[in-house]
């Protein structure tokens, strides 16, 4: 009996007769359907809530003052937080004078051109409210000081959605207590 020599291809088996592989129409078919799932994809990334990414920020922030509160903490340093309406930077104190902080972590951030952040200093109830130190000529100060004790200046931030009603509220007590709010009944947290 002779033998029949079959070769692999990347698309099928070939023998002296035959060739059996994909067919343009099954690639095509193919095509499609990774398309139409790739599709899906980016309408369902479209169409999340408008609060969403400044709920995501508020989250981000509160866990990034709680991480320099115990940086404060364990280095007993004094560090601060400088809000402006596009960002935030964490600064500390060295040789009586504010500098941004060099950590991978607690570095200068950037919002999304989405948001937009709104500072404010506020009244604590504790009666044993601190204040930030006084300010040399020329220097930039942060709105928020974080003492090696753990305590901060008392704060509202507030990130709303360019062009639409929702925002989120952190609100920061002497204690270092912060809480988060929403300020639209439409969003769902």
């Amino acid at each position: 009996m002779p033998r029949i020599k079959m070769t692999t291809s990347e698309t099928g088996i070939c023998n002296k007769n035959t060739c059996s592989g994909f067919t343009l129409l099954e690639v095509l078919v193919v095509i499609f359907i990774i398309g139409i799932m790739l599709g899906a994809l980016m309408l369902s990334i479209e169409n999340r809530p408008e609060g969403e990414l400044a709920k995501r920020e508020a989250q981000r922030i509160i866990a990034l003052v709680e991480l320099a509160r115990e940086e404060a903490i364990l280095n007993t340093a004094m560090l601060g937080i400088r809000f402006e309406n596009t960002g935030y930077q964490f600064l500390v104190l060295v040789n009586k004078k504010w500098t941004p902080m060099e950590d991978r972590i607690l570095r200068k951030r950037e919002l999304d051109e989405t948001l937009n952040l709104e500072f404010e200093q506020i009244e604590d109830t504790d009666p044993e409210q601190i204040d930030l130190p006084k300010k040399d000529p020329g220097e930039e100060l942060p709105q928020v000081a974080i003492y090696p004790t753990g305590e901060l200046t008392p704060f509202r931030l507030t990130l709303e959605t360019v062009g639409s009603s929702a925002a989120v509220s952190i609100e920061a007590r002497t204690s270092g207590t912060l809480t988060i709010e929403q300020q639209d009944d439409n969003l769902n947290y």
